[in-house]
């Protein structure tokens, strides 16, 4: 289980919590969240790219835009969908990824100079839908991450 400290921030407000998360490799995980003093908790079980229990219902959909971000959240890089063409890249610091499906397109950069992290962007027809930044340690397990809408 992983423990987590949160924080969102717009043009507008800012807000914060904590939660943690249970995996269970390959694609599963429970994550539960609550705002400051407790308030708001929001639980769910996500399976891949789909939420099987949400309370409240529509949580997951108002805290993430995007499975594959969530994921990469997480440290986890998820399997590309069996028709989507890949490319990538590899040197001594870097593993890059690109899958793309239709008009969405999931980019992975997997960085091992300095800190490690894990990256991903997700575009839908062109158009960003984010950008997550994770740090992780030596051993792959994330310290901080950074979900950019």
């Amino acid at each position: 289980m992983h423990r987590f400290k949160w924080l969102f921030q717009d043009d507008r407000a800012s807000t914060g919590g904590q939660g943690s998360v249970r995996i269970a490799p390959p694609d599963s995980l429970r994550f539960d969240v609550m705002g400051p003093f407790g308030a708001n908790p929001t639980a769910a079980v996500v399976v891949g790219d789909s939420s099987r229990w949400v309370r409240p219902e529509d949580a997951v959909e108002q805290m993430i835009p995007n499975y594959p971000l969530m994921w990469a959240m997480f440290g986890i890089v998820r399997q590309p969908h069996p028709d989507a063409v890949v490319r990538g890249f590899r040197d001594q610091e870097s593993t890059v990824w690109q899958y793309a499906r239709g008009v969405d397109t999931v980019e992975y950069a997997r960085l091992e100079r300095g800190e490690p992290k894990l990256m991903a962007i997700v575009r839908r027809a062109g158009e960003v839908v984010g950008l997550v930044e994770t740090r992780l340690s030596d051993d792959g397990v994330p310290l901080k991450a950074r979900l950019i809408v």
